[in-house]
């Protein structure tokens, strides 16, 4: 069936596909409000995972990912693309109904499952532990805050000093001989954000609090806006199912995660050096929404599927990312396979100045394994997903917070399958904590033989 442009360009739908949307959405919300009358939790994180992942990127922004009006942030590519944003949408399809195949592996086993013991309990086993241990010293935490604190104070000199202090983020990717600090700086960022997440709702201390709020003033001049925005997510949602069991205002949930979109686009407009007028930030806000790079996962994956020869890599992309420990100048396979340089060569972009295209969550698995692996990595996602939820509620009750944060850690290794450019970042997880806990192991020692 063809497709139609709708208001003036301002859509583009395929009739059949955007009925199968429309159906999508009423489940999606017939299916949130049963389980809100069973268990009494409006907001949860099993919804609220995929309202984030499933109906804004992907239900929502079907109509307008084939838009002409795309042609604002991928230019005459736009024409190219539109051809394949309905077989995008098809494979998107069957990885998001395998999340819900995983949903119901997790609530007929519970934990008794081949993929707890393979991809959950292990990493929780070392990971998650070492999580758990640095967040409840005091000590060993607050090293952690002064080391992040130093880090990004020498990023932000580095960038003051060549006059990009806005744009943190630009400077470091066209210098690679330093953008390894900024990485790293990154992947802290991540760590502490989850350690001050956990410590505030453990212990209430106002010392962590603080902390929190420096961290996000500061995480605003980082230059990537991911790691400011979820942070705030995490540490609002925390908040709903720790404090409020999930029983909170939709009303004022939804204006409070609408206002923190707007200040954001807000900022971002004023590091890229445009006007800083309400109105000028309402447009970027819908235009960057719908036809910028904000929700663009499944016209991206488009875009990589117009460009590719269909052959399929057969795990390239994830071996390279497996093998992200190693240098890339010693290892051609891992500079050449890593998913941000296929994807940017793949569509005529230059690996050294753009990080790669982002094709959703089930691009990359389609890309290296078919159908076959968007159905497994579905299944695992919806796992996973339930895994977290599932812990979460029955955490709530309890006065044993960190356990809820650390099913976050556990399950790292499932949500790097979904893009592996960040796979490096569990390893430095995984070194950071071994650092950490090693530091607190000898101040025991030292102190256990000061007051011997």
């Amino acid at each position: 069936m063809r497709d139609y442009d709708l208001l003036y360009g301002a859509i583009r739908i395929n009739s059949f596909l955007f009925i199968i949307d429309g159906v999508l959405v009423i489940h999606f919300f017939l299916s949130w409000y049963l389980s809100y009358k069973k268990n009494g939790w409006k907001i949860d994180y099993w919804y609220l995972t995929l309202f984030l992942l499933y109906f804004l990127p992907f239900l929502l922004m079907y109509p307008f990912a084939g838009s002409m009006l795309n042609s604002l942030a991928v230019g005459d590519n736009i024409t190219i693309i539109q051809d394949y944003v309905d077989t995008a949408y098809l494979i998107n399809l069957v990885g998001f109904m395998s999340i819900f195949f995983g949903r119901f592996i997790f609530n007929t086993f519970k934990f008794e499952s081949i993929i707890n013991y393979i991809f959950i309990f292990p990493v929780k086993l070392v990971i998650g532990n070492l999580f758990i241990s640095v967040a409840k010293s005091d000590f060993v935490s607050r090293i952690l805050y002064l080391f992040y604190f130093a880090s990004i104070s020498v990023i932000l000199l580095i960038a003051s000093a060549a006059g990009q202090l806005l744009n943190p983020r630009g400077f470091f990717f066209e210098n690679s001989s330093i953008n390894f600090i900024y990485n790293f700086t990154l992947i802290l960022s991540v760590i502490i954000s989850l350690v001050l997440i956990a410590r505030v709702y453990e212990y209430n201390k106002l010392f962590d609090k603080i902390c929190f709020y420096l961290y996000l003033g500061l995480s605003i001049f980082i230059g990537a806006r991911s790691y400011i925005i979820v942070p705030i997510i995490q540490y609002f949602s925390f908040y709903v199912f720790f404090k409020k069991k999930g029983k909170v205002s939709l009303i004022k949930a939804g204006l409070f995660c609408f206002l923190m979109l707007f200040i954001l686009m807000f900022l971002g407009s004023f590091r890229e050096g445009g006007g800083v007028s309400i109105s000028q930030t309402a447009i970027t806000l819908l235009s960057s929404t719908f036809y910028g790079n904000s929700f663009s996962d499944l016209r991206d994956f488009g875009f990589v599927l117009a460009f590719w020869d269909n052959t399929i890599f057969y795990g390239k992309t994830y071996l390279a990312a497996f093998m992200s420990f190693i240098p890339s100048f010693i290892s051609p396979f891992r500079t050449e396979w890593s998913i941000g340089k296929v994807t940017a060569t793949m569509v005529g972009f230059d690996p050294t100045v753009h990080p790669g295209l982002r094709p959703g969550p089930f691009g990359e698995a389609y890309l290296n394994f078919g159908i076959v692996g968007v159905i497994v990595l579905g299944i695992l996602m919806g796992y996973s997903f339930r895994y977290i939820d599932y812990k979460i509620k029955h955490i709530s009750t309890s006065n044993t917070k960190l356990q809820a944060v650390s099913a976050l850690v556990s399950t790292l290794f499932i949500s790097n399958l979904t893009i592996t450019a960040g796979f490096f970042s569990l390893y430095v997880f995984f070194v950071v904590l071994i650092l950490l806990v090693t530091v607190q192991y000898f101040v025991k020692i030292l102190f256990k033989v000061s007051t011997f």
